[in-house]
């Protein structure tokens, strides 16, 4: 499921963490780089 979070007030969305994982073969958690949606956008 995918979310549009530009749609979003920056406020409410900043903190929110990346979390990427392995959606190719296992499905895993890759490892956290610490990063959140501020990191990304401002």
């Amino acid at each position: 499921m995918a979310v549009n979070l530009r749609l979003a007030p920056p406020d409410a969305v900043g903190d929110l963490p990346i979390d990427h994982f392995d959606g190719l073969d296992t499905f895993e958690d890759l490892p956290s780089k610490g990063l959140c949606v501020r990191d990304l956008w401002f």
